[in-house]
């Protein structure tokens, strides 16, 4: 199934699959693997695009 581009999705993980994601696409080593600091409820946003995935936010709270 293809999703199309301009369609929003959203996905719930952990801490740790988030922070490999993150760590991919920003193009640092697994062994910085702590420098990325994901708090419980925080949202960290990717978009992706035909050149690929960029990181939006890292660690956003919102308030309550």
């Amino acid at each position: 199934m293809a999703i199309a581009i301009s369609t929003p999705w959203v996905l719930v993980s952990h801490a740790e699959p988030i922070r490999a994601a993150l760590l991919h696409y920003s193009r640092t080593p697994l062994d910085q693997f702590l420098s990325i600091e994901i708090d419980p409820a925080s949202i960290s946003t990717l978009r992706a695009d035909r050149s690929g995935m960029k990181i939006i936010g890292i660690n956003k709270r919102v308030p309550a």
